[in-house]
């Protein structure tokens, strides 16, 4: 459930950055990777 919760908060920073999105995205992703690794 931490999972979806932090995924669905960095869609959340995404939108508030939109004009950066597709950067933002591709970094938080390797983020998300990362905190895949520990749980």
């Amino acid at each position: 459930m931490f999972g979806t919760k932090t995924y669905l908060f960095l869609i959340w920073l995404c939108t508030q950055q939109f004009s950066t999105c597709n950067q933002t995205i591709v970094f938080k992703m390797h983020i998300l990777s990362f905190y895949l690794r520990i749980f």
